[in-house]
């Protein structure tokens, strides 16, 4: 693999510390430095403008993600940090693969570039982008990836697409990475997403339960043998929500309303409704674990807006080792 991510920390969302929203830098700060010093190889943050209903209310904070990550890299030294994932729709290639760079730079050699085709219809409405259908969605993401990975290793760029151009865009500083930053795709969709894997991933993230995950590494297996690649290449992950407590009632009890009554948009979204993984802590360390015998490779982990804390994000760190099976 060209690279390898173990250990995820995903921040979903940004609540507000007792000091307002002066203090959300410092909160974010705090949780991203425990994630380093606890074990975790990678951090990620959404890409998105503002909440999504299957997280928290529509007026909770949401920084820009770019911005956020510049300031995460010269903050932090060994973290890798990415989009969890951007959309495509929310910024012009050629500019995207600058920000890329830029973060690359920044974090000496740390930027992973996490793109999506976009899902949030009320999102892109809202602030004036244009949702499309979704083979729309879907030419429009391999127009992008076509165009970042250009600028992330070719001196020159030249593309004329449907949705986008670029006519001889240069990228200097060039990227720490030879190469450029690796690639990670987000998305279940066994048809156009896994084959986009296939295709131009390093990394991939996947939804679902055991079952689901096992059945959709077989589906990408089935298309890197179709693009003649070799399915080792690519780095398998999962994302969930993490929630322990004394008591499997306790836990129950502490799964965010919002992941209980899925919005329909969300539901079309995800390959099928995914339940955060919940119970006591040997619970949830058994719940990773059948997680991973499923053909995954590592784990990214978040955890509920009540539980947004530096110490919870090192029980975390602990709750993985124990499922990899670290003394």
């Amino acid at each position: 693999m060209r690279h390898h991510v173990r250990l995820g920390f995903s921040l979903g969302d940004y609540p507000r510390p007792p000091e307002g929203d002066a203090g959300l830098f410092d909160s974010v700060l705090a949780q991203v430095r425990a994630a380093e010093r606890s074990g975790f190889d990678s951090v990620w943050v959404p890409d998105h403008l503002m909440q999504t209903p299957v997280v928290a209310p529509r007026d909770d904070p949401m920084l820009e993600c770019y911005t956020l990550l510049g300031a995460l890299a010269a903050a932090t030294s060994s973290v890798s940090l990415g989009a969890f994932v951007g959309c495509a729709a929310y910024r012009n290639p050629a500019l995207l693969a600058k920000a890329v760079t830029t973060l690359d730079v920044i974090s000496k050699g740390r930027a992973v570039f996490g793109i999506g085709a976009g899902w949030f219809e009320g999102e892109h409405q809202a602030f004036g982008y244009q949702f499309g259908t979704v083979a729309e969605r879907f030419e429009r993401l391999a127009e992008v990836i076509e165009i970042v990975r250009s600028m992330l290793s070719a001196d020159e760029t030249h593309f004329e697409g449907r949705h986008f151009r670029a006519d001889g865009a240069v990228n200097y500083p060039r990227p720490l990475q030879p190469g450029g930053p690796p690639i990670l795709i987000g998305g279940s969709g066994e048809r156009r997403t896994l084959r986009l894997v296939a295709e131009h991933a390093d990394i991939c993230n996947l939804t679902g339960g055991p079952a689901r995950l096992a059945h959709l590494n077989r589906v990408l297996d089935s298309h890197c043998r179709a693009v003649g690649r070799d399915p080792a290449e690519i780095c398998r992950t999962f994302i969930n929500l993490v929630i322990v407590r004394d008591s499997a009632e306790e836990a129950d009890q502490a799964v965010p309303a919002a992941y209980k009554e899925i919005a329909p948009e969300v539901t079309d979204h995800l390959s099928e409704t995914v339940r955060p993984i919940a119970g006591t802590r040997a619970e949830v360390v058994d719940q990773l674990r059948r997680h991973l015998e499923a053909g995954i490779d590592g784990m990214i982990l978040s955890c509920a807006a009540a539980d947004r804390n530096a110490r919870y994000v090192e029980l975390l760190g602990e709750l993985a080792a124990e499922a990899y099976g670290a003394p």
